[in-house]
């Protein structure tokens, strides 16, 4: 049976994310759009239209189709979940429906138990079953990839008790996290055909048992997806197959859309939103979201090894000036990693830091950093990120700070090579373990906490009470807010554009996109 504990989290999630539309709200948002929308729209359905979807799929290190040797680009996971399938999909409702997955359920908080579907092959005719699905897991693991979750790190042992059940062991009580999150994505747990995996290219030849595959690639500029003909649900085909094509977030994208070599795009520039809204071809969807912009800060070494130097920044930033420069007032000015609508949220803890330039003045003064140094910066070449660093330039200014900043159009490999002192990164709450327990680019320098550590791992403990929970939450804020390992900016909402005839899109996955197994293109614009 499904756990009741997990569907009553995701049942909260699709609550809070049908009561607004651009504010923020839990780690996964969605429209109101119904699945009884959905079907009142069939008849409009063009089955044998193709979608072309502007996306980075040359950023962050490229794309790429293997699990187990998955490139840094999270955009991998929109169309690895049409190859693979994925085990849970997403639904407004926060439910979950069954994918490669017909039943699911904790047992206990340390031990998930999942079903597969039967009958289903790969489209190479090889059978899925649960031991491909552990063969593939067992991969992933042994590959130790940083951007794998920690509930999937935690992973001690699979079982198989049936052809098709799974029975996964963890060694923290992190179960109910991982059926809620990781198992609603294919870049990590996607199920590869094992006769295609044994071949070892599955980065250019991926063989999956999703509602479509691969026709043609072109390494990190185009993906050219048809439909499965033995895929196991026709009926959900809603498209007739889909390309994806290098549109970086930004203008690319905007430039690509308004041009009509795209369909469909994500991540828009806040300052493009209005105009794209005005544009009698195209409609804008927005959806809650939990991002939030951040300043990282190398926070064990140099300039800011110091609470005093980064407390200094907290007070130097002028949130309301970022938002209103860098979002054009769509997001809202922020200090905690956690949204208004997570039962988690602190409001008072939301005014930690209230803008004041003499304060930073004398705390970097405190702190021993003489006036007029420099720090080094490197900020993602993705918008709005260009547009906080000089934002930030000019207020560290004013405070004495010289900040020195590059773009990087590969951030990952550049933070983790040059250790800067400053980075300019977006940052999710479903990151937490991720960020504050090991080297990353959302960490660059290492900094840790054990409360923090202890404190994520009670919010992610099935077996603790709510009230437990919410404590150590509001631990876990009052010393990222104190210690200013990362100074939170702006809150972000998430938002697609495309043309009229683009329609279903019912769930933008942060930091992915929006779900593509709902979205398809009608005759008429």
């Amino acid at each position: 049976m499904f756990s009741k504990s997990v569907g009553a989290r995701r049942r909260r999630v699709g609550a809070l994310a049908a009561t607004a539309a651009l504010c923020a709200t839990a780690l996964v948002t969605t429209s109101t759009v119904s699945g009884a929308e959905v079907r009142t729209q069939k008849s409009k359905i063009d089955k044998t239209a193709v979608i072309r979807m502007g996306i980075g799929v040359g950023d962050n290190g490229g794309s790429s189709f293997d699990p187990a040797n998955s490139r840094p680009n999270p955009y991998n996971a929109e169309w690895m979940d049409l190859v693979y399938d994925v085990l849970i999909h997403d639904t407004p409702d926060g439910k979950g429906a069954p994918g490669l997955a017909t039943k699911w359920s904790t047992p206990d908080p340390s031990t998930a138990e999942i079903t597969l579907r039967s009958g289903v092959k790969f489209t190479d005719g090889t059978p899925l079953t649960a031991a491909a699905a552990k063969t593939a897991w067992e991969k992933l693991l042994a590959a130790n990839l940083f951007t794998t979750p920690n509930d999937i790190k935690a992973i001690t042992s699979i079982e198989t008790p049936t052809d098709t059940s799974l029975r996964i062991h963890f060694n923290a009580p992190v179960a109910e996290t991982f059926l809620a999150n990781s198992t609603h994505h294919s870049w990590w747990l996607g199920i590869p055909s094992p006769t295609a995996a044994a071949q070892g290219n599955l980065n250019t030849k991926p063989v999956g048992a999703g509602p479509y595959q691969l026709k043609d690639y072109v390494q990190d500029q185009k993906i050219t997806l048809e439909k499965n003909p033995s895929y196991w649900d026709p009926k959900s085909q809603l498209a007739g197959g889909w390309e994806f094509i290098q549109a970086s977030a930004g203008p690319p994208a905007v430039n690509a859309l308004t041009a009509g070599t795209v369909d469909l795009i994500w991540s828009i520039p806040p300052d493009a939103t209005e105009s794209l809204k005005n544009n009698p071809n195209l409609t804008v969807t927005g959806l809650p979201g939990t991002r939030v912009f951040d300043v990282g800060l190398c926070a064990t070494q140099g300039t800011f090894a110091s609470k005093e130097a980064r407390q200094a920044i907290q007070y130097a930033l002028d949130r309301d000036a970022l938002n209103s420069g860098a979002m054009a007032d769509t997001g809202l000015p922020w200090q905690t990693v956690i949204g208004p609508t997570s039962p988690y949220y602190n409001k008072k803890l939301n005014s930690t830091y209230k803008y004041s330039v003499s304060k930073a003045k004398a705390l970097l003064k405190q702190a021993g950093i003489a006036e007029g140094t420099t720090i080094k910066g490197l900020a993602s070449n993705s918008v709005p990120q260009p547009q906080f660093a000089e934002i930030v330039q000019a207020q560290l200014k004013k405070v004495g700070l010289n900040l020195d900043f590059s773009v990087s159009t590969n951030l990952v490999d550049d933070a983790n090579r040059q250790k800067p002192d400053m980075l300019f990164v977006g940052f999710d709450p479903s990151l937490w373990g991720f960020a504050f327990n090991q080297t990353s680019t959302l960490n660059i320098c290492g900094w840790s906490n054990p409360t923090v550590t202890a404190n994520i791992a009670t919010m992610q403990d099935g077996s603790k009470t709510e009230a437990e929970k919410k404590a150590a939450a509001d631990s876990m804020q009052k010393i990222l807010l104190d210690e200013s390992p990362d100074i939170i900016t702006v809150l972000s909402p998430l938002t697609t554009a495309q043309n009229k005839a683009v329609k279903g899109i019912t769930t933008i996955q942060n930091p992915f996109g929006p779900q593509l197994a709902t979205v398809y293109k009608t005759s008429t614009s």
